[in-house]
């Protein structure tokens, strides 16, 4: 009878979501709603009473409808998951940044760094020194590195005291994504007598990002206490940053073709800096202004007689002696990888 079909139907729907799973591979189009569905019938599923997975919201019946057409299937919408899609979005814009900044501004940069050196732009061995600031173009790129590496290390136990003793984890992430894409807008109009700021806009650009990649990691592993759903997040989100690597080179060198410029680096770095900018200050509004991202209360409160400027590096220093004393591997792994690193 009808309790019968009920039962039978569950079953079903099942086995079909179980399949789907298998089939995306940690990319369902609805985490969520597949979560639910996929779980094995109750006694419940035997009376003539609804149960929950054969409910359905008027979101996830959207949601479902939309994911059926086949280009949306792999795209992660995350379902009801706020912060996993905010979190997605702010991955766009970080990646977009990453690229934007050091595959076509910085090598902009250095190429003017040349001339004004009088050197030719392809020069890699140009020996001269720049006019503003008597620099090496080919220092150029270690002194970033360094000021960047020294700044963001001395900053991250800071950001750690923040995340876990305060509540402002949100607020940092805001008031940093606004000082980044501020930083980003200049660097469209980088020429040969703006170089030398565009430069130092790289560096705090990158000293900014760090505070907001530390704000923005600071949620992952709290999106879910489950570990397999974890696992397909930062799968999904590995796609998602990648995908978006590979779409703004492939549009950018696009254009770049289209219009003529593919051997003027100047110009392509103002077109990818443009798109830069636009994206990321789109989807880092969505993801932090648009009710994504949720604000955090204190994980625990400030040990007595600590504060936010000593707690995080005392926790460096016990952890720090506490590897030396009981992984003397790992105590010699650390500084081999960061000299070799840094080497390289």
């Amino acid at each position: 009878g009808e309790t019968h079909c009920l039962h039978q139907f569950a079953i079903t729907r099942h086995l079909v979501a179980k399949a789907l799973i298998n089939q995306r591979q940690a990319m369902p189009c609805q985490i969520d709603s597949i979560d639910q569905s996929a779980r094995p019938p109750t006694s419940s599923d035997h009376t003539g009473e609804p149960s929950p997975a054969l409910e359905e919201s008027p979101s996830s019946s959207t949601s479902s409808q939309a994911c059926r057409q086949p280009i949306f299937c792999h795209w992660p919408q995350y379902g009801s998951h706020l912060e996993a899609r905010g979190w997605a979005y702010d991955a766009v814009g970080r990646s977009l940044s990453f690229i934007g900044n050091a595959a076509f501004v910085g090598t902009a940069v250095v190429q003017l760094a040349r001339i004004d050196a009088g050197c030719e732009p392809e020069d890699v061995k140009c020996s001269g020194r720049t006019q503003y600031a008597g620099i090496r173009p080919s220092s150029l790129l270690a002194l970033y590195n360094v000021i960047v590496g020294l700044a963001s290390s001395a900053l991250l136990p800071l950001l750690g005291a923040i995340v876990d003793h305060t509540s402002v984890r949100r607020l940092i992430g805001r008031i940093s994504a606004i000082i980044y894409c501020a930083t980003l807008f200049p660097m469209i109009f980088l020429s040969e007598s703006t170089w030398l700021a565009v430069a130092i806009l790289l560096i705090i650009s990158a000293f900014v990002g760090w505070i907001h990649s530390g704000m923005s990691f600071a949620y992952l592993p709290e999106m879910s206490d489950d570990k397999e759903v974890l696992e397909r997040l930062n799968t999904s989100f590995a796609v998602v940053q990648y995908g978006t690597d590979v779409v703004y080179i492939i549009v950018v060198v696009a254009i770049a073709a289209a219009m003529g410029w593919v051997d003027d680096s100047l110009a392509t770095s103002r077109v990818a800096q443009s798109i830069n900018f636009v994206a990321t200050t789109t989807v880092w509004v969505y993801a932090w202004w648009g009710g994504l991202m949720g604000r955090r209360a204190a994980m625990s409160p400030f040990p007595e007689g600590d504060s936010l400027l000593t707690v995080g590096f005392k926790r460096l220093y016990k952890t720090c002696v506490r590897i030396y004393k009981n992984h003397r591997a790992l105590a010699s792994f650390y500084p081999a990888i960061a000299f070799s690193e840094s080497a390289t």
